[in-house]
């Protein structure tokens, strides 16, 4: 599967004009082998892939209600990767219907992490619920995510 990474760009771009002081943190991996194709955080013009800037994450660390340390950041994807693999097991456990393309969690601080998934890959959208609505973040922002990662 090719990645256009200049179409990722664009699309974080106007994600994070959509959400405006709501957006925090986002990050778009593979989960087969747990690699970050590009990520970004708040406070930032630039767009990484594979590593994180640890410059940048200190700086961005100061802030305690934008807590940019979980951008890029290996052990976030690793989790996100089991979170995901457990509850699709889980539902199938209870026999429910497989897990969809996302999930939300409800964080402290009226944060929100939305997860995406769409075959290999993933993507978490870290949100400060007190810089947005649930409306932007549901009917403008997670419909370009889905069609961003169904391409």
């Amino acid at each position: 599967m090719a990645i256009d990474l200049d179409l990722l760009r664009k699309v974080i771009t106007e994600i994070k004009k959509d959400l405006g002081e709501g957006f925090i943190a986002t990050d778009i991996w593979s989960a087969a082998d747990n690699k970050s194709l590009i990520f970004n955080y708040a406070g930032s013009n630039m767009y990484t892939w594979g590593m994180t800037s640890l410059p940048a994450l200190s700086r961005i660390k100061k802030d305690k209600k934008r807590p940019g340390g979980f951008s890029g950041q290996p052990k976030t994807k690793e989790l996100f990767n089991e979170v995901t693999r457990k509850l699709d097991q889980a539902l199938a456990a209870a026999d429910y219907p497989g897990l969809g393309r996302y999930y939300l969690i409800n964080l402290e601080n009226n944060q929100l992490a939305l997860v995406l998934s769409a075959g290999t890959l993933q993507q978490y959208l870290l949100v400060d619920l007190s810089g947005t609505t649930m409306g932007i973040l549901m009917s403008v922002v997670l419909p370009k995510l889905m069609q961003l990662l169904t391409r």
